[in-house]
């Protein structure tokens, strides 16, 4: 017994002293150190809390636009297929944004005064067309001009801001965590204020376009501030460290969101404020007074991230610029990033019996306050399936354990199916919790295998594609706006448009159920399709990651060279130099090449 306990106390021991021996000095091969994975956590856990606020407040068939707004679900997916419309009337200028990403806001000469034009362009246009009258054009929806006018006006405006960020910041602090820092404070600003906006009573036109206006606007902040998750392909290229941070770290980015996902339903059904008892999800007041609450609470969050580090191997001297035409063919000769987007595409209506437990529980089972509840202990079993996903990657092959999970998710929507004809509704929450853990578990992976094919890109073609990526959208989105515009169809089929209180008729609601089931079985099968041809495995990725640092360490040495004979050493940063084997004048340190590599 006692010398159990003395093993025990020196496994404890020696795990904190390599904690702390690793507090500020990545583990061999890898990018993080432990201070930087806890603040990247604890400050995401801050900004990620956002989200409770931007999805009680959002633009879309909920209880807030949606059921008290009185926005009709059609006008959603109208909405979208113009901002679609209008996306590829504009498509001309897509590589100019990605130009603006991928090299950190700098253009040439000619890319800069084609910018300015067609920004300028967009906002005088869009000013425009908000005079023009709406009425002729009521057959497509009411305030058509005004839609459109919101897109480019304040699209144009938010080109110029997003552009003035990246050329300020990027090159310095990241692609991520610049966008992150800037949108902190004017987000949480916004979203406390659109519920206070006095459109209610006004008539469904004005109500329509402001609403889509402030949400046009508002929503660039939104997405651009709670985007911890995508900083992490910027800090490791280690597969395993990546695959770590995928799993662990949503676990404590997400703790206060599950915190709140329990005690809000019952807080705004059970409590009251200044003298009004709250009413539930159905009740304004509640989108008056906790998101302005959430929101400051979550700008904490942003002065633990402010330590944190994206830790891209890319050349930092003479960087190389990215041209759009050669990044795009490129980008599509990738075979990797074809079968994500086939997959992604084909899956996007597969997770649609997530969202029917909520819908049970408040129309059929009558039965608000438990949704909270519920829906964490659903979120849980996706939780474990994160935990497990490090242990069962550094085992298994990823494209394997992805295939393999799905085909488990696929035959679960069977379960579900059967259990709702029974009307078993606890019986359904359990399997949910079980289908969960899958979800968790292919949800990371898949996180990772894209991570990966990134990397795989920029070993192959020497430069890296995270935005120019998206010229895949430019195929996928007409697809997706289809499949898009189905769903309210196959709703409609069901009996439900824009009246929130059809879901009460049993009859609706078992037709909507069912025809959810059908649409997610066949969108689960055929998004596992297209990886039986992925076959980038862990091993191969590691050995691309190690060329991709060894050449980035020969070439920004050369550049130093370069920079000590033409005597112009002060324009590189001390910091560079030091990282590179080189005193701040620019003399050789004694170091190995091996360690240069592994900094």
């Amino acid at each position: 017994m006692k010398s159990s306990l003395n093993r025990l106390t020196g496994k404890a021991s020696s795990s904190f002293t390599n904690f702390k021996n690793h507090w500020n000095i990545p583990h061999e091969g890898e990018f993080l150190s432990n201070k930087q994975f806890i603040f990247y956590c604890l400050g995401g856990m801050g900004i990620e809390f956002s989200g409770t606020a931007t999805g009680l407040v959002s633009f879309g068939a909920n209880w807030f636009a949606g059921n008290l707004m009185g926005i009709a679900v059609k006008d959603f997916v109208t909405i979208g297929i113009i901002g679609t419309l209008v996306g590829y009337a504009l498509i001309f200028m897509s590589p100019l944004g990605m130009l603006i990403y991928e090299n950190h806001g700098k253009l040439a000469k000619k890319e800069k005064l084609i910018m300015h034009s067609v920004t300028l362009s967009k906002i005088c246009i869009g000013f425009a067309l908000y005079f023009v009258p709406s009425v002729p054009f009521e057959s497509i929806i009411r305030g058509f001009p005004q839609i459109v006018a919101n897109i480019l006006f304040l699209g144009g405006i938010l080109d110029y801001i997003n552009w003035f960020i990246r050329y300020k910041f990027c090159a310095k602090y990241g692609r991520i965590k610049p966008f992150i820092i800037a949108t902190a404070v004017p987000a949480a600003v916004m979203v406390s204020i659109i519920p206070y906006l006095p459109v209610q009573t006004m008539d469904y036109t004005a109500k329509l376009v402001i609403l889509h206006g402030a949400f046009t606007f508002s929503g660039w902040f939104f997405g651009n501030y709670n985007n911890a998750g995508s900083m992490i392909n910027f800090m490791t290229q280690n597969t395993q460290e990546r695959q770590r941070l995928l799993s662990f770290s949503p676990i404590l980015r997400g703790l206060l969101n599950s915190i709140c996902g329990i005690v809000l339903p019952i807080l705004i059904t059970k409590t009251s404020f200044m003298g009004h008892k709250f009413g539930g999800y159905e009740d304004m007041w509640v989108y008056k007074v906790f998101p302005p609450i959430v929101a400051l609470i979550s700008l904490v969050g942003v002065l633990f991230f402010l330590p944190v580090k994206e830790n891209l191997i890319e050349q930092k001297i003479d960087r190389p610029k990215v041209h759009f035409f050669r990044g795009a063919k490129q980008v599509l000769q990738n075979k990797y990033l074809w079968i994500i987007n086939i997959s992604g595409l084909l899956g996007g209506i597969a997770g649609m019996t997530g969202n029917l437990v909520p819908w049970w529980l408040m129309y059929s089972m009558r039965r608000q306050w438990a949704m909270g509840l519920v829906a964490n202990f659903i979120y849980l079993g996706g939780t474990l399936g994160t935990v497990l996903t490090p242990m069962i990657t550094k085992r298994y092959n990823k494209r394997n354990i992805y295939v393999w999970g799905r085909v488990i998710q696929t035959i679960f929507v069977f379960a579900f199916f059967g259990l709702f004809k029974l009307n078993m509704m606890w019986i359904y929450v359990i399997f949910s919790f079980l289908t969960s853990i899958f979800s968790g578990l292919v949800g990371s992976i898949g996180g990772g295998l894209n991570a990966d094919a990134l990397d795989y890109y920029q070993w192959k073609n020497g430069e890296r594609c995270d935005s120019i990526s998206g010229v895949f959208g430019w195929f996928t989105s007409p697809l997706g706006m289809m499949i898009a515009f189905a769903i309210p169809l196959v709703y409609q089929r069901a009996g439900y448009t824009s009246d929130w209180g059809v879901l009460y008729d049993t009859a609706v609601f078992n037709q909507l159920f069912t025809w959810s089931f059908y649409i997610t079985f066949i969108g689960t099968v055929l998004s596992v399709i297209p990886y039986f041809f992925y076959d980038l495995t862990t091993d191969k990725h590691r050995k691309c990651v190690q060329e991709i640092r060894e050449r980035t360490v020969r070439a920004d040495t050369a550049e130093i060279e370069k920079h000590r004979e033409a005597g112009t050493i002060h324009l590189i940063s001390p910091e560079l130099l030091t990282r590179y084997g080189f005193d701040p004048k620019g003399n050789p340190i004694e170091e190995t090449a091996g360690e240069v590599l592994t900094k």
